[in-house]
C-alpha cells in the first residue's frame, strides 16, 4: 500500500510555466482523498514552495516539503 508520495517540484511537478498541470493535480488530490501523504521536494526556501502546497490542498496537513538543496 503507497503511503506517501515525494514529488520534485522543478522540472517534474512544474510545467515550463512553473505552474502544475491540471492533469497532475487531479491525479495527486485523488491520492490525497485516498489517504496518501504528498510530499513536494524543491532546492527552493520554504515561501517558494508553500503557494503549490495550497494549490494541492496539502497545507496545514502536517506535511513538511523537503526543501533549500534538501531535495
Amino acid at each position: 500500500m503507497i503511503k506517501l508520495i515525494a514529488v520534485d517540484m522543478g522540472g517534474t511537478l512544474l510545467q515550463s510555466n512553473n505552474q502544475i498541470g491540471e492533469e497532475t493535480k487531479k491525479v495527486l488530490k485523488k491520492a490525497k482523498q485516498a489517504g496518501i501523504k504528498i510530499v513536494p521536494a524543491s532546492g527552493r526556501p520554504l515561501p517558494g514552495v508553500v503557494p503549490y502546497m495550497k494549490d494541492l490542498g496539502i497545507i496545514g496537513m502536517k506535511i513538511m516539503p523537503f526543501y533549500i538543496m534538501g531535495a
